[in-house]
C-alpha cells in the first residue's frame, strides 16, 4: 500500500534510487551517465511515476555508486 499525503491520496516517490552501481576506470564518465539516466527513465516509465515536463514533480534520480580497485568516480569527477 503507498503511503497516503493528507488528502490521503498516495504520495510519489521523492526519488527513484540505483542502489548498486560499479563505475570502473575503463568506463567513459559521458556514457555511463548517459546509460544510467536511460536505465532510470526506463524503470520511472515501468512503474508509471511522472516522467520529465509533467505537471507532477518526477522523482530525483540517484545512483549509490559502490567503489572498486580502480580509480574512483569521485576522483574523476574532480579532475
Amino acid at each position: 500500500m503507498a503511503p497516503g499525503g493528507s488528502s490521503g491520496a498516495p504520495v510519489p516517490p521523492a526519488a527513484l534510487i540505483d542502489t548498486h552501481v560499479h563505475f570502473h576506470d575503463c568506463f567513459d564518465l559521458v556514457e555511463f551517465l548517459a546509460a544510467a539516466a536511460t536505465n532510470l527513465e526506463r524503470r520511472q516509465e515501468e512503474l508509471g511515476l511522472a516522467p520529465a515536463g509533467d505537471d507532477a514533480e518526477p522523482p530525483a534520480w540517484v545512483l549509490l555508486v559502490m567503489e572498486t580497485d580502480d580509480r574512483s568516480l569521485s576522483s574523476r569527477l574532480s579532475d
